[in-house]
């Protein structure tokens, strides 16, 4: 298949490229370890209409599911929650989920929400290069897999501008996704 040439009804970007820079420099930001105080924030984030259309799991999540998952998240050793947030005023812009089994793995998957209000602004690459350099000094990660619906061009391109090479097709439960894969200690710093 082609550069251009449709994958259902998403456009099949090119594996190569993954090079691509931003016309714009990156937004500031600053990424922190989420707390409990951060449960239903990211809640909202997750269960915004577009997030969840662009999920493995396009269902919305009851509030009190998400907080019995969140507080689960928090004490797992497998799981960083990573919030991103404009540096001056604090706003919140997205969140990062990091897992990775067993915890001494060199590996974890990302997923990447950005928050509706911040969304069109370059903010997705921007976020997934804070994680980067967070997984690279903090957490002694190897790479990085992102999954990805072939739908949501957005994402596609965000990981792409970020550095993650496309490594294939799988499937996760029954949702054909798009694999990337970053080499967190070959990307720049």
């Amino acid at each position: 298949m082609g550069e251009g040439q449709s994958l259902g009804n998403a456009v099949r970007l090119r594996p190569g490229a993954a090079r691509l820079t931003p016309t714009a420099p990156p937004p500031p930001l600053t990424l922190r370890p989420a707390t409990p105080a951060d449960c239903d924030l990211l809640w909202a984030q997750r269960n915004e209409e577009g997030a969840r259309a662009a999920s493995l799991s396009t269902a919305p999540i009851p509030l009190s599911d998400h907080r019995s998952w969140y507080a689960r998240a928090l004490a797992d050793p497998c799981v960083t929650l990573l919030v991103a947030e404009d540096p001056p005023s604090g706003t919140p812009l997205g969140h990062v989920r990091l897992t990775r089994r067993p915890p001494t793995a060199d590996t974890a998957t990302i997923s990447l929400v950005v928050d509706l209000a911040a969304r069109g602004r370059g903010i997705g690459p921007a976020i997934l290069r804070a994680a980067t350099a967070w997984a690279r000094t903090r957490a002694g990660l190897d790479a990085i897999l992102a999954l990805i619906r072939p739908d949501n061009i957005p994402s596609l391109r965000a990981f792409e501008r970020a550095g993650y090479q496309y490594v294939g097709v799988r499937v996760e439960g029954d949702v054909p996704v798009r694999a990337y894969r970053l080499d967190v200690r070959a990307a720049e710093p």
